[in-house]
């Protein structure tokens, strides 16, 4: 039950990114290295006096996670007493997983795939993770066994399709460049598909809490600017519509990262 509570907390402290004690402990790690912040109850309790965000978490509640984090090699003591554990490469490879990124290049071959699926219904549950599966991926669904996705899904489904033997009943085609489903253009049937009309308005709603003041803590800033973008599929930048606010969002997101590592650093000089 305490396990349950804590999840839920935590959850709701990070919008949602994080749930588990010890990513939120690698992720305060990865955050208060970056401030050269030593590792003691006297720095800690400093700290978090400064920030209401982290002040909910209890300083115990830290040290347990980090002992699951270097059992699981996640991290490791660097030799130098009271110093922050180093993060290793499998725990930075943990954080990438669970932590949604921005990215700025979003390369885009111009087409739009379709996934199709006729999986029968003595295979439900199979049917269903891959529901599960085209949601982590990205894609929108069009109607009940129709997705669709900018970004061709052939080589990242085929290991699926492979395991599950559902060769056959999986349909991965495209539209071209220029194509259409009806009479909506490409634009026109991706924001619809998407919702990309309430994921602008959650970001203009964000730039509108950060722009006024808004009451929220540096974390609680960076962690509102994640909840919305492990919500966004991160479409090609030729469609999205022109008054997309998820970069302005991202620039003041960066603007507030930097500023609070700024701030811890000058903490402990």
């Amino acid at each position: 039950m305490e396990r349950k509570i804590l999840k839920e907390k935590i959850g709701r402290m990070t919008e949602g990114v994080l749930a588990e004690a010890t990513d939120m402990t690698l992720w305060l790690f990865a955050y208060f290295a970056a401030g050269s912040m030593n590792f003691s109850r006297s720095t800690w309790q400093n700290r978090v006096a400064a920030d209401d965000f982290i002040s909910k978490i209890n300083y115990e509640t830290i040290k347990n996670s980090l002992e699951k984090l270097r059992r699981k090699g996640y991290v490791k003591r660097t030799g130098r007493k009271k110093a922050w554990p180093e993060i290793t490469l499998a725990g930075r490879k943990r954080l990438e997983s669970v932590l949604p990124d921005y990215d700025e290049k979003r390369l885009w071959d111009g087409k739009i795939y379709l996934l199709t699926y006729d999986i029968p219904e003595k295979r439900r549950q199979d049917r269903e993770i891959l529901r599960r599966y085209a949601r982590k991926l990205g894609m929108g669904m069009l109607l009940e066994s129709v997705w669709i996705t900018p970004y061709n899904p052939h080589e990242i489904l085929a290991e699926y399709i492979s395991e599950k033997h559902l060769a056959g009943v999986i349909i991965v085609a495209d539209i071209g460049k220029d194509g259409a489903i009806g009479e909506e253009d490409l634009r026109s049937l991706v924001e619809r598909v998407y919702e990309l009309d309430r994921l602008n308005d959650l970001y203009r709603e964000y730039i509108k809490n950060i722009t006024s003041g808004g009451g929220m803590s540096p974390l609680q800033r960076q962690f509102g600017f994640l909840s919305i973008l492990s919500r966004d599929p991160q479409l090609p930048w030729d469609l999205l519509p022109d008054n997309w606010q998820g970069n302005k969002a991202y620039r003041l997101y960066k603007e507030t990262l930097n500023k609070s590592l700024l701030d811890m650093r000058s903490h402990t000089e």
